[in-house]
């Protein structure tokens, strides 16, 4: 029997790091948009068989930063994943799949996501 669990920016499953290297942009539905300090990283913490990281990016009118972040799964640096966004000149890009991995394992896994 499969099951998917999802897990939001404020779950215990997630631990930031350094502490102020997060900033929280004050919104509340349906996620918080947490948003970091380059080199700030955070540990995700699952148990399953796979992962989907899904975020938002700003259109390029509203913030010209592209959102650039890595993936390292289980602190194995043969994982290492980039990611960089492309950006709409005017449109918000929502539920964009920033990482995502199956078929691992079936037990504890940590997801580390740094900002770039």
């Amino acid at each position: 029997m499969s099951s998917e669990r999802q897990i939001y920016d404020r779950d215990t499953a997630v631990t930031y790091f350094p502490a102020g290297g997060w900033l929280d942009q004050g919104v509340r539905v349906p996620v918080h948009n947490e948003i970091s300090r380059t080199g700030a990283f955070a540990i995700v913490q699952f148990e399953g068989t796979g992962i989907r990281v899904m975020g938002t990016i700003a259109a390029f009118a509203i913030n010209s930063t592209s959102p650039t972040s890595t993936y390292i799964l289980d602190d194995d640096i043969t994982t290492y994943t980039p990611f960089r966004g492309r950006q709409n000149q005017t449109d918000i890009r929502r539920r964009i799949t920033f990482y995502e991995i199956s078929d691992l394992p079936h037990g504890q896994h940590n997801l580390t996501i740094t900002d770039v």
